[in-house]
């Protein structure tokens, strides 16, 4: 059976996971939709598939040149909220970039071709509040937790796209925690049915839990 690698992450036995890589690599796909439960690899699959598209040269239809990516999420917390951080914007923001560490670092156990804290430097890390006004030529995008923004941050961060420049939005709609939002009820698929039928939008859903037999199980269950 073919199976796609990318920095040592295969996508074997998963056709899901092997459709978000093609869906990555397609430069006509410059704004991809991800859903999927907790667990099924939407952030790891990206974050690989990015880094091994920069190695490459080849992103957004440019090939050659030095290409960037960014990480954004929202600083949203599951329940009650820590209160106050100290600290400049990038030490308040880095305890929410702990996801985007534990995958960097299992890409590197998989297939030990990354250096986990060296691709974290590279990778410019920022809070979707930092957005406005910026143009953004020549990178990859990786929305993370998308469930849990707004439509207007969603379209401010979308207006951000430049030339050669693509944006993956990642979330999970049994996992918002934003209030006056459910999951029958949110602007992160709200927004993919606004812009689902122009042909550079692509759509995957991951089925498959790569955590655990019991995760995809217990975050139907529970799911609000």
């Amino acid at each position: 059976m073919l199976f796609i690698s990318v920095c040592g992450l295969t996508t074997k036995n998963n056709k899901e996971q092997e459709e978000l890589v093609r869906l990555i690599m397609d430069n006509s796909k410059q704004i991809i939709y991800c859903t999927g439960a907790a667990g099924t690899g939407k952030t790891i699959v990206s974050v690989a598939t990015a880094l091994q598209m920069i190695r490459d040269g080849k992103y957004g239809g440019k090939c050659g040149k030095k290409g960037k990516i960014f990480y954004i999420r929202e600083p949203i917390e599951t329940g009650r909220s820590l209160g106050y951080l100290p600290g400049e914007v990038d030490e308040k923001y880095s305890v929410y970039l702990d996801g985007l560490r534990d995958n960097l670092e299992n890409l590197e156990n998989i297939g030990e071709q990354i250096n986990a804290r060296e691709e974290l430097k590279k990778i410019e890390c920022i809070p979707p509040q930092y957005m406005r006004g910026r143009s953004i030529d020549q990178a990859i995008l990786i929305i993370d937790e998308a469930q849990n923004l707004s439509m207007l941050t969603i379209r401010t961060i979308l207006t951000r796209l430049g030339k050669y420049t693509k944006a993956i939005l990642l979330g999970s709609t049994n996992q918002i925690d934003v209030k006056n939002m459910t999951k029958d009820n949110n602007d992160f698929m709200r927004s993919y049915e606004k812009l689902k039928e122009f042909d550079f939008v692509g759509y995957v859903h991951l089925v498959k839990s790569e955590r655990s037999d019991i995760c995809a199980i217990i975050d139907d269950a529970l799911a609000e």
